[in-house]
């Protein structure tokens, strides 16, 4: 704005004034004191920023600052006094600018701004402004010095001795003084509300049934007996409002309290609620830098929690806290968010100290991330045994709907009864407004919406003659939103609908660097908003909330699409700017809604990867379902496809880890990323492609296509180490698949004797496998078979101690099968069944399916040695039989049905063998599997023989001793021998 303006405000005004400063620029000298000077002006804005303070002035050796727009929970008097308290301390610090006291007033009151409201460089004047400058004279070196007004408004928070004879220049001796004497303790934390205070005004009404059960829950949780609740309904319905009644009731005061909130921006992070809760405890605020946030969140975890420097740092890093970008997780993510999930439990547990309960409210549910929700469903299975109540509200939409979480019981809220809404809409309304027509029409309109109701009512009430059949009258909520909006200067409308773009929640600062406002012209519309009961300072500290989602939605809902995707990509260009630590899942949303697709694809990219990091698999495989999707939205062409390739990358290894390599899923991502790179004619950078799609053609039982691809493999001109070690991997494994038991030893060796911890476990994140790991793994499996079982152990001993050392859960599971897979082969049950726990517990920890179906079998298998569990056992087996089978891989199903078939005719379930036989026999004449050709027949001949078939059967035994001479699989044959001896017998 051009034209001149001005405007009353309330503000604290600090005067601060640095003793002796003639006597320092002797002592130092012109350009030394001149340095130091720019220190203290330095050390007094940094300190007034951080309690909302603005510096108006600097005068010399002096400087006036303004109070205005205080941090949440506080008062302009409290900051300002808080301000200078940091002041005075921070003088006294050894590598403080000056080694002089300085001297603080601080008065409060109205002061005139003029033209556009901005402090800096502007023209303020005000009774205040010259009682701060009179008391900043008045005061002593070191001391600070308030008038009567600031000191009622900050006794809350501090203490203030009397002083008396110190006259102020021309103020009348009556003047009040106070000394600020020292801090009040405080609460560790105020409980937040749910709702803004405006809408706390109005009595709950049509909500007792409701507001009873909530309280007898109590009464039975005090009792001991743990328990949830959701409180649902859709939008509007007072969720919200009813817990936070509740929650100020009587017998819940006495209990402790806990409100953990959920967002809709941060729904795409893992553990977002969790976080935000731990930075509020911790005294974080929006605008603190990394490193401040982590400082504050380090005291939290050491000081109140107890833990050591490496918990702190992991910690840290699975928060998204850590200061330092190339700070990495001690040990395995899966292994360390198990491990935060239970830390965070107990420490809610905890929470309760010696309170008869602990209620705990999970505030919009429905935006929990699945980490979240899954540490929630943990809490909710600890409860019976505690004494919590665990509340959550949740929007649902339509008649059905299911909980997020698990509950015990659903109060589902419902719109108003026609009596209990007549009831609210009075209790808004003014005395003179109470007219049966103006009820009536607010009746009709809000349909019984709780929000409706006050919000509409509220409306009436605001004004002056109402009349409902005025064409003025807002005719939905949409246009009451805009009936509010016309109500506000043209800056301000704009600076609530920049808001909106950013979210339910947003940061005014943000919002006004996004419209080129300044601080005052911020606070301005701050406090505009709020008077429109449109928006509300948030009361766990910083930042801003819309009254309600749909007050926001509606705000949003009146931008036309060109400025909405204006606005969401000059915010998220403005994020990435000023907040180096903007979460690219939020990076992406903005990015998205302004269509600018590959700058969302990036982000979504970056956010899944920093997911796979912490082990959030499934936030990470949402972020690349939404990246694809935006895919589809750019335009053809070699851009679009190198997007693809990228995504591919990504998505591939991500599937294989999600549901092992045989499943349909991987194999089309590989499939995929081959056609790409040759469409793209890419040919260098591609070891990491090609192996996988071989490792899916593996898994697959394609053992011709698998052994080509690693033939291609070794063949890549300098490829360096990493094409040898991939390529002899992949060779080996289809070799043992095949039954060439010496090229597969061959080929295993080469890798092993190739690889080199320290330079070639840094391969894992490109081709999810440690070749190191792998190949002993399939050495100890070869040499098992070639009746080397000493040789086995060793090799199997060597992969799992291997897999500790690099502390990679994958790998560590390949170290576990290494083990119990030698010793079944070798024929000891109970070394197997040891080492198949130990790998079963690794693969659930970490939702491993391949890994934890070959354990189950395993365990299955050792049962059927005992005759006592054999049947158990058996079926043990076939339940990790089918396991395997729902991954999708092929390879190893043969070894697996030939083994069931033989324990099934030992339980004489002779057409269940019968059945099994034929799959068998079937699958292993189009996979070529000879490895397990040779049980396949020993497996028939036992079937035939126990049926009275002996010379079939025979006929079989001796194929099989034949097959498996020939083929140096000392093991099957003496299986095979053993069969034909008792076949013979």
């Amino acid at each position: 704005m051009t034209e001149a303006w001005s405007e009353y405000r309330p503000v604290s005004a600090l005067f601060v004034d640095l003793e002796n400063s003639v006597g320092q620029v002797a002592t130092l000298g012109p350009e030394a004191y001149d340095l130091a000077l720019q220190g203290f002006h330095a050390l007094v804005d940094r300190q007034v920023r951080n309690y909302g303070g603005e510096v108006a002035q600097y005068m010399g050796d002096g400087v006036m600052c303004l109070f205005h727009s205080p941090p949440a929970r506080m008062s302009r008097a409290e900051a300002a006094v808080a301000a200078a308290q940091e002041i005075v301390a921070a003088m006294k610090a050894p590598d403080a600018p000056f080694s002089n006291d300085v001297r603080i007033g601080i008065a409060s009151g109205l002061a005139l701004f003029s033209q556009d409201g901005q402090a800096a460089g502007k023209r303020m004047i005000g009774n205040c402004i010259n009682l701060a400058a009179r008391l900043q004279a008045a005061a002593h070196p070191g001391e600070i010095l308030v008038c009567h007004d600031t000191k009622d408004g900050a006794e809350a928070r501090f203490t203030f001795t009397e002083v008396t004879g110190r006259p102020l220049k021309g103020f009348s001796g009556q003047t009040q003084l106070w000394l600020v004497a020292a801090a009040r303790p405080q609460p560790h934390e105020d409980l937040p509300r749910l709702v803004p205070a405006h809408l706390t005004d109005v009595p709950l009404i049509g909500r007792e049934a409701e507001l009873s059960r909530l309280e007898t829950d109590l009464s039975g949780t005090i009792a001991g007996h743990g328990r949830s609740i959701a409180v649902a309904g859709e939008a509007g319905m007072g969720k919200s409002r009813l817990v936070q009644e509740f929650l100020h009731g009587t017998q819940a005061t006495g209990c402790a309290r806990m409100i953990i909130r959920c967002s809709r921006d941060g729904a795409g992070s893992d553990y977002h609620p969790i976080k935000d809760y731990l930075q509020r405890q911790a005294g974080v605020t929006p605008a603190d830098r990394s490193e401040t946030r982590a400082a504050r969140l380090e005291r939290l975890f050491g000081q109140d929690w107890g833990l050591t420097g490496t918990q702190i740092s992991d910690l840290l890093l699975l928060l998204d806290a850590h200061p330092d970008p190339q700070a990495a997780l001690s040990d395995d993510p899966i292994i360390l968010r198990g491990w935060l999930s239970q830390l965070i439990i107990r420490r809610i547990i905890q929470a309760r100290a010696s309170q008869p309960a602990l209620i705990v409210v999970i505030e919009d549910a429905h935006w929990l991330d699945h980490s979240s929700r899954d540490l929630l469903a943990d809490l909710h299975a600890a409860l019976p045994d505690q004494p919590i109540l665990l509340i959550f509200t949740q929007r649902l939409a339509g008649e059905i709907a299911t909980p997020l979480l698990p509950a015990d019981q659903v109060l589902r809220l419902r719109p108003l009864g026609e009596a209990s809404a007549v009831q609210l809409i009075l209790s808004c309304l003014a005395d003179r407004q109470k007219d049966a027509g103006i009820v009536e029409w607010v009746r009709d309109k809000s349909k019984g919406v709780p929000l409706f109701l006050s919000t509409f009512a509220d409306f009436v009430r605001k004004q002056d003659n109402p009349d409902p059949g005025q064409q003025k009258l807002p005719m939905d909520l949409l246009d009451l939103c805009e009936q509010s909006l016309i109500n506000l200067p043209l800056t301000t409308r704009r600076f609530a609908q920049a808001a909106a773009v950013m979210g339910s929640s947003f940061d005014p600062e943000l919002v006004a660097a996004l419209m080129g406002d300044s601080p005052a012209q911020m606070d301005s519309h701050i406090q505009r908003l709020a008077q429109e009961n449109l928006a509300a300072r948030r009361p766990t500290g910083g930042g801003m909330d819309f009254a309600h989602d749909l007050v926001r939605e509606a705000i949003y809902g009146n931008l036309s699409q060109q400025l909405r995707r204006r606005l969401h990509g000059e915010l998220a260009d403005l994020m990435r700017k000023t907040w180096p630590d903007a979460p690219s899942h939020l990076l992406a949303l903005h990015y998205g809604q302004a269509e600018r697709n590959a700058d969302a694809i990036a982000q979504l990219v970056n956010a899944s990867v920093a997911a796979v990091r912490v082990g959030a698999l499934r936030e990470a495989r949402d972020h690349l379902a939404r990246a694809f999707d935006l895919l589809e939205r750019l335009p053809a062409g070699t851009d679009r496809l190198h997007q693809e390739l990228l995504l591919r990358s990504v998505e591939g290894p991500l599937h294989m880890i999600l549901g092992g390599p045989g499943n349909l899923a991987f194999g089309t991502a590989q499939h995929r990323s081959m056609k790409l790179m040759e469409e793209l004619g890419i040919t260098h950078g591609r070891t990491h492609v090609l192996y996988n799609s071989g490792l899916h053609d593996w898994a697959c039982a394609r053992l011709d296509d698998a052994g080509r691809i690693s033939r291609d493999i070794l063949s890549i001109p300098d490829g360096g180490e990493e094409a040898l070690l991939s390529g002899h991997t992949l060779a080996g494994l289809v070799a043992w698949h095949k039954g060439d038991i010496a090229t597969a030893r061959v080929q295993m060796g080469h890798a092993i004797a190739l690889y080199r911890a320290d330079d070639h476990a840094a391969l894992f994140p490109k081709y999810l496998k440690d070749f190191g790991v792998f190949s002993l793994f399939y050495s100890a499996l070869a040499a098992a078979i070639a009746g080397e079982s000493d040789v086995a152990r060793s090799f199997a001993t060597r992969a799992e101690d291997l897999s500790e050392r690099l502390g990679i859960a994958h790998a560590k599971g390949f170290g576990k099968l290494a083990r119990f897979l030698t010793e079944m082969f070798c024929g000891d049950p109970d070394a197997a069944a040891h080492h198949a726990t130990r790998g079963l517990e690794l693969a659930r920890t970490h939702r491993f399916p391949e890994f934890e179906a070959m354990a189950i079998f395993t365990q299955g298998w050792a049962m059927t040695q005992n005759p006592a569990t054999h049947a158990e056992g058996l079926e043990q087996m076939i339940a990790g039989f089918r396991h395997w089978c729902d991954t999708e891989f092929i390879a190893w199903q043969s070894l697996f049905q030939a083994m069931i078939v033989e324990e099934l005719v030992t339980a004489g379930r002779h057409p269940e063998a019968t059945r099994h036989l034929h799959q068998l026999k079937t699958r292993l004449g189009w996979t070529h599997e000879a490895q397990f050709q040779p049980l396949a027949l020993i497996a028939e001949a036992r079937l035939l023989a126990a049926e009275g078939q002996s010379p079939a059967a025979r006929d079989c035994a001796r194929r099989a001793v034949e097959l498996a001479d020939k083929m140096g699989m000392a093991l099957w044959l003496k299986r095979a021998r053993d069969a034909q001896s008792g076949i013979d017998g």
